[in-house]
């Protein structure tokens, strides 16, 4: 979506169409704050950050085999982990994501990890929460290498760092299911990684914001609750939920 068509549909909502009560520059800042809290709030900017396949470059997202295409998208190789670093901060992953992925500004969340143990295998890591593998995998902090098999997080937002247990041993291949948020929108040639139909949300959120602003709380509630039933209704079919453990239960098939 262009930033004149937010802006548009943000004045409209502010009863400004001439923009004569707002700056354009204000409301700008509004709807990049805005396309931020869908992005956060709906998860809706997803890439799957790999590395080099172990079954070839042909393997991965992004080069032309059947149904794996996706236009804009360069094969990427490299994304390893480093033999005995046990922490990657998520802007490790950025320079690779951000490639992927126009538009977008860093990783703000992780939702699923693979990790290659050599040869054919790269099996999906266990997720465990951060005081967890803190207290159960990490006690036991003296020589433990081998390949990763259970990752967790530590921190918020693009600042936040994924640890994986035990510290690998060899540089292994790895994937991260992510979820990014948008560059900021500054003219029409910026390119919009919010997806449809997600940004019809952005409108009701900054016109929050600039109600707020000029202390108009009850107009600015009325437009809360609007944006709470557009993401309510487009993000119904979302799952962001993690999975502990996907072999656990492999023996009752």
């Amino acid at each position: 979506m262009l930033l004149s068509d937010y802006l548009n549909d943000s004045a409209v909502m502010l009863h400004d169409s001439l923009s004569l009560f707002t700056p354009s520059y204000q409301l700008t800042r509004w709807v990049n704050q805005a396309r931020d809290q869908v992005a956060m709030d709906t998860g809706c900017i997803r890439t799957v950050v790999t590395g080099q396949s172990p079954f070839g470059a042909q393997a991965q997202a992004g080069v032309a085999v059947p149904g794996g295409a996706i236009a804009g998208i360069a094969p990427v190789s490299k994304f390893y982990t480093t033999p005995g670093q046990e922490v990657y901060p998520f802007a490790y992953a950025n320079q690779t994501a951000i490639a992927q992925n126009r538009g977008t500004r860093g990783v703000c969340d992780v939702n699923n990890v693979a990790i290659s143990w050599g040869g054919a295998v790269r099996p999906v890591q266990n997720w465990m929460p951060w005081d967890q593998l803190q207290a159960y995998a990490r006690s036991y902090n003296v020589g433990v290498f081998s390949y990763p098999f259970c990752w967790a997080t530590s921190g918020t937002g693009l600042g936040n760092k994924l640890w994986v247990w035990p510290a690998p041993s060899v540089a292994s291949e790895m994937e991260w299911d992510c979820t990014m948020m948008p560059a900021p929108l500054f003219s029409n040639d910026d390119y919009d990684a919010i997806p449809d139909p997600f940004f019809s949300a952005v409108k009701y959120w900054a016109a929050n914001l600039a109600f707020l602003a000029s202390a108009r709380n009850g107009q600015a509630e009325d437009m809360r609750q609007q944006y709470r039933m557009q993401i309510g209704t487009v993000a119904g079919a979302m799952d962001r939920g993690r999975v502990p453990d996907y072999y656990a239960d492999v023996t009752r098939w």
